[in-house]
C-alpha cells in the first residue's frame, strides 16, 4: 500500500512538473516576481515555458532571462539574449549596456567596442572603455640562455602600438631587436612586423601580417655580413558560441628557402565566464618540398580579475620560422623539438597590465647536430588607454 502512494505522489509530481514546462499562467507578472526576489535559476530553468507560454516575445521578458545569465555568470548567453532584448528596444539603453559588458567580460573586446559606440551616440558612457583611436602600447625585455657555446646568449627588446583609425580595422606595428653573443661572434636582428584585423558582423574577423628583417652578423675574423628575410600571411577567424576558430596561410623567404604554411588554430571555452580556454594549433609546413607537421596545444586560466595563467608547448621537428611563426628567427636553421611556457598576466586597472614570461626549448644545432637547450624569460608592460581590441 504505501508503494502504490509513493508510486501516484511520484506520478502526480512528474505530471505537474510536465505542465508546469508545458505552459504557464501568467509568465509575465511570475517572470517579474522572480527578477526583482532575483531568483535567477527559476528564470532559467522556466526558460522555455516562459517564452511558449507568452505567445508574443517581447523586450521586458528576454531582459529578464539575459539578466538571470549574467547573474549566474553565464556571459555568453546573457550576451545572446541581451542582443535580442536590444533589438526588440533599440531607444533602450540598460540591454546595451549588459551586453557590452558581458562581451567584454568573456573577452570578445571588439564586439563590446561596437556596441560601446552606439551607446556613446545615445548619450551613454561605459565605464570600462574609453574612446581612444591608441588601443595600447607595450615594451618587453627577454633574455635566454643556452648550455651551448655555439648559441651563447639571446636578448630581446620589443615595443608595439596598435591603433583603430577606423571603428572596425585595427593595425599593430611592432619593432624588435636582437642580439645574439656566441662561439662564432655575434648578431643583430631588426624585426619589422605589421599586422592588419578587419572585423566584420557576426565575430567573423580577416587579418594580414608582414615580417621584414634585417639581419647583421659579424664574424670573430673575416667581413660583416647583412641579410634581409621577408614573410607574409593572410587569414580569417570567427567565433562560433564556446569555440574559436582561425586559419591562416603564409609565405616566407628565410635562409634563401621558400616556406609555404598553413596555422589551423582552435580554441575551446568550456566555461561561460571565459574563465578556462583550451587552445590546439596544427601548423603544415613545405620548406623546398620537406614537409613537417608541429603540434601547439595551449591552455589560459583566468585566476581572478587580476591574474591571468597561460601554459603553452611545442611538439614537432622544425626550424625557429615555424615555432615563432616567421616573426623571430634567432637561430633560424636550427631544429626545435620540444617548448614548454608558463606565463602569468597582471591586469593592475583597466588600462595597464604586466606579465612574466618562463620558457624552456631542446633544440638540435644545424651546423653540428649538436643537441642544447634554451632557458629564459620575458617581462612586459602594456598600457591601453581604451580597450584593447586584440585578443
Amino acid at each position: 500500500m504505501q508503494r502504490k502512494f509513493f508510486q501516484f505522489i511520484c506520478i502526480c509530481f512528474l505530471a505537474l512538473k510536465v505542465q508546469a514546462q508545458r505552459g504557464i499562467n501568467n509568465p509575465d507578472s511570475l517572470s517579474y516576481s522572480w527578477y526583482v526576489n532575483g531568483q535567477w535559476d527559476s528564470l532559467i530553468n522556466n526558460e522555455k515555458a516562459l517564452l511558449t507560454s507568452a505567445g508574443l516575445d517581447y523586450y521586458y521578458l528576454r531582459y529578464r532571462i539575459a539578466e538571470a545569465y549574467f547573474q549566474n555568470g553565464d556571459y555568453l548567453k546573457s550576451a545572446e539574449y541581451f542582443r535580442k532584448a536590444s533589438k526588440m528596444n533599440p531607444l533602450d539603453t540598460f540591454a546595451l549596456l549588459r551586453l557590452h559588458t558581458s562581451l567584454t567580460i568573456f573577452g570578445r573586446f571588439h564586439e563590446a567596442a561596437v556596441e560601446a559606440k552606439k551607446l556613446r551616440k545615445m548619450g551613454a558612457h561605459p565605464n570600462d572603455y574609453a574612446e581612444s583611436q591608441l588601443q595600447s602600447f607595450s615594451t618587453e625585455y627577454g633574455i635566454r640562455f643556452s648550455d651551448s657555446d655555439s648559441v651563447g646568449q639571446i636578448e630581446y627588446k620589443t615595443a608595439s602600438i596598435s591603433i583603430a583609425p577606423l571603428q572596425r580595422l585595427s593595425i599593430l606595428g611592432s619593432y624588435q631587436l636582437i642580439n645574439q653573443d656566441y662561439f662564432y661572434g655575434s648578431t643583430m636582428q631588426q624585426v619589422m612586423h605589421a599586422k592588419a584585423s578587419w572585423f566584420f558582423n557576426k565575430s567573423w574577423r580577416v587579418f594580414a601580417n608582414g615580417n621584414l628583417i634585417e639581419i647583421e652578423f659579424v664574424p670573430l675574423e673575416g667581413i660583416t655580413r647583412y641579410f634581409s628575410y621577408q614573410s607574409i600571411s593572410g587569414g580569417a577567424s570567427k567565433y562560433f558560441g564556446k569555440w574559436h576558430s582561425s586559419l591562416e596561410l603564409s609565405y616566407s623567404n628565410f635562409n634563401y628557402s621558400d616556406y609555404f604554411q598553413m596555422n589551423l588554430s582552435t580554441g575551446y571555452f568550456p566555461m561561460r565566464n571565459n574563465r578556462l580556454g583550451i587552445f590546439h594549433e596544427l601548423i603544415l609546413q613545405n620548406n623546398d618540398g620537406n614537409f613537417s607537421v608541429v603540434s601547439k596545444p595551449s591552455l589560459s586560466y583566468r585566476l581572478n580579475d587580476k591574474f591571468y595563467l597561460g601554459l603553452k608547448s611545442f611538439f614537432g621537428n622544425t626550424t625557429n620560422l615555424v615555432e615563432n611563426e616567421g616573426y623571430i628567427v634567432s637561430n633560424s636553421l636550427d631544429i626545435t623539438k620540444v617548448k614548454a611556457q608558463i606565463q602569468f598576466d597582471y591586469y593592475a586597472s583597466k588600462y595597464l597590465s604586466f606579465f612574466v614570461l618562463g620558457s624552456y626549448e631542446s633544440r638540435t644545432e644545424f651546423t653540428l647536430g649538436n643537441a642544447y637547450s634554451l632557458t629564459g624569460f620575458v617581462a612586459g608592460l602594456r598600457l591601453c588607454p581604451g580597450r584593447s581590441i586584440w585578443k
